[in-house]
């Protein structure tokens, strides 16, 4: 059975970070995909997900979706910081992802 985890409507910079996350979704008033950012802090010994709408997900087209785990041992700060830089420094961007699909389609691999 899934653990259904608690909302909160903020985040403090100095709290326990367990993940970041930063996704394109569908809104639940179905108006058009956005960039949401999930972070799941540690407060009071429980989980709880803070999400902050980035914005239109076309603002975010090249930038890819990322995910950063911390397990606690990083704050929201530092976890804030370090996705701020993935953006600005991909380590990979669409068309490399694009250039592998690509390659494993000439060695015979699928791919769905």
């Amino acid at each position: 059975m899934a653990k259904i985890v608690s909302a909160t409507t903020y985040v403090l910079n100095d709290e326990p970070c367990y993940f970041l996350a930063e996704q394109h979704k569908q809104p639940p008033d179905s108006s058009g995909f956005r960039r949401f950012q999930i972070i799941r802090v540690i407060r009071n010994g429980e989980c709880v997900d803070f999400v902050k709408d980035m914005g239109k997900a076309r603002d975010w087209k090249d930038i890819m979706p990322l995910t950063i785990i911390g397990f606690g041992e990083h704050t929201v700060g530092e976890m804030i910081e370090q996705a701020e830089d993935m953006r600005s420094n991909p380590s990979f961007t669409w068309d490399d992802v694009r250039e592998l699909m690509y390659d494993r389609g000439k060695t015979g691999i699928k791919t769905k």
